[in-house]
């Protein structure tokens, strides 16, 4: 068949806004597909995008999934593309991460609070749940990463190893390059560094 657009007002999960139904059929009952503008000023595109959302403001998630759980007060300013990008996690602080941006499938999908993050590629900074001002760059960048500040990682699996998860300003550039504790570099494919 062919695809029809319905635009309607709806109230989807409690949140208003205008809808885009994507319905095979014409009708106009709640679907999950959708092209939502709510309150406040946020832009969501795609299945169950941003429908925890409610303080948060300023904020564009495209994909299915992305800003699912951001529901935080002082959360906003976010960009997420990508199934299940900047998804979020539960717990402490979540949904209060601001100014980040997440591109690629599941990129930041743990994040529930830290500020400033950058993760670009499939799974990169996948871990994270409340580190800030990291920069991950490539697939599986930074994916091993859980709470720690500051770090560099830019690479395909450029990473911390697991006992380093948490650490902080560590710098990681190559392929599987793997840094092991605060203030460590790795530089090179398959690179390892201690901590200084």
């Amino acid at each position: 068949g062919v695809s029809v657009f319905h635009i309607s007002s709806t109230n989807y999960a409690g949140k208003m806004g205008g809808v885009l139904h994507l319905k095979s059929d014409g009708t106009s009952a709640a679907s999950p597909y959708y092209l939502k503008l709510g309150t406040p000023s946020n832009s969501r595109y795609g299945m169950f995008c941003g429908v925890d959302t409610g303080a948060e403001a300023f904020s564009t998630f495209i994909g299915s999934g992305t800003g699912f759980r951001f529901t935080g007060a002082t959360s906003g300013y976010n960009v997420a593309v990508g199934t299940d990008a900047m998804f979020g996690s539960t717990g402490t602080g979540q949904g209060s991460a601001q100014e980040g941006v997440a591109v690629g499938y599941k990129a930041g999908t743990a994040l529930r609070g830290g500020n400033a993050n950058t993760f670009l590629g499939c799974w990169s900074g996948s871990a994270i749940t409340s580190g800030a001002a990291n920069v991950m760059i490539g697939s599986y960048a930074g994916s091993v990463n859980t709470t720690g500040n500051y770090s560099i990682h830019i690479g395909y699996g450029a990473s911390a190893l697991a006992a380093a998860a948490t650490a902080n300003n560590m710098i990681s550039i190559g392929y599987a390059a793997k840094t092991n504790g605060t203030e460590s570099i790795a530089i090179g494919s398959s690179a390892s560094a201690e901590a200084n």
